[in-house]
């Protein structure tokens, strides 16, 4: 907007000092008045004007027929609007057409000695655009030289901050599953062995004296204690890691940044708020994850559609949708039948099957609130 400003004040510096040379000729020329609007209007819609160098030939013949119509070629500041119109592009043309700006206006900016003969103002003109010219294309290049480094430069920058945006991602989720996994661990191994050692002491309790009672008590409160922490830290790492629907969301944005496949996931109403279980969260994961890796591996097309919603506010149903345009046997793999396995667990269901071009991953489970 400054650049503008400034160019507006120096082309109607120019123009006052035109008027001031040529005062006399144009006071009350209804042509030269409407010819003059024409320019200035031109000039001030040129940078909405998708013909960038077709506006700048139609302000050039504009003033051209100005200068011949009304000003004349005796006047040295009738001149200085070429010169103004060959430095303009050298500094504010941006695109690769700046040469074609500068050999027009060159080219232009002579037609006017046409109706002369050889005279001062021609062999002046000539050397100020023999000095202007040269100029104006030496810096027309080294601007495009710049400008093609900054442009450069900023695509540079915006890869290096996807890629560390990407890093970032990447070693946040690989932190969630390390937690998931710990505490996964933790609640398996360590929880179900101190359950397992409190029934057994109560166990023991039942088959000892008064004297080695006391002593039993002691540990089962000792063992006891133990499961309370092991569950508070196990809640503490399933809290501080990404968990639930964020980790679903967290997997479909690394799997596309690393892969060729465009997700299109939609969540219902209610999905977000779900009251779900860990085991269920763990089994939303894995189906993404499975159904992704197999859209990867078998689909023929890029797309590929998620979708979550509840049903009857007691189901939640995933399914998942991709292209295929050969209609091969079906036959279920080891990570299906993991994956089958899960669902049955949370007693759910899980089906698969191609029709109409489509193979579709579909699978379903009761809402359990957990604890």
């Amino acid at each position: 907007m400054a650049n503008f400003l400034w160019r507006i004040i120096v082309l109607l510096s120019i123009w006052v000092m035109v008027l001031f040379d040529y005062w006399d000729v144009v006071i009350g020329e209804a042509g030269f008045m409407f010819l003059l609007g024409s320019f200035f209007l031109i000039y001030f819609i040129r940078p909405i004007i998708q013909q960038k160098l077709l506006s700048h030939i139609l302000l050039l013949v504009t003033y051209l027929v100005i200068h011949i119509s009304y000003l004349g070629v005796q006047s040295i500041s009738a001149w200085f609007i070429y010169y103004f119109l060959l430095v303009e592009p050298s500094i504010f043309i941006k695109n690769k057409q700046g040469h074609y700006y500068i050999v027009l206006t060159l080219l232009i900016s002579f037609f006017p000695y046409f109706f002369s003969g050889l005279n001062f103002l021609i062999v002046y003109h000539m050397i100020i655009v023999s000095l202007i010219a040269p100029s104006s294309w030496y810096m027309y290049n080294r601007l495009s030289d710049l400008n093609e480094k900054d442009e450069l430069y900023n695509e540079m920058f915006k890869e290096y901050r996807a890629l560390k945006r990407q890093a970032f991602e990447v070693e946040k989720s690989a932190r969630a599953e390390e937690r998931t996994r710990i505490a996964r661990d933790m609640h398996d191994s360590v929880g179900h062995k101190l359950t397992a050692l409190m029934m057994q002491l109560e166990i023991l309790e039942h088959s000892v004296g008064d004297k080695e009672k006391k002593g039993i008590r002691q540990a089962k409160e000792m063992a006891r204690d133990s499961l309370q922490e092991t569950r508070k830290a196990v809640k503490v790492l399933q809290v501080d890691g990404v968990g639930g629907m964020s980790s679903v969301f967290q997997l479909i944005r690394k799997l596309e940044s690393e892969t060729h496949i465009r997700v299109h996931l939609t969540t219902k109403k209610g999905v977000l708020s779900a009251p779900l279980t860990n085991d269920q969260n763990v089994v939303i994961y894995r189906f993404i994850q499975e159904s992704l890796t197999n859209a990867m591996r078998h689909a023929q097309s890029r797309e590929v559609t998620v979708t979550l919603q509840i049903l009857g506010d007691h189901t939640m149903k995933l399914e998942v949708a991709n292209c295929v345009y050969d209609h091969v046997p079906f036959k279920e793999g080891f990570g299906l039948s993991g994956l089958r396995e899960r669902f049955e667990a949370i007693e759910g269901t899980l089906i698969a099957h191609q029709i109409n071009g489509y193979f579709y991953l579909t699978g379903t489970f009761p809402i359990r609130e957990g604890r």
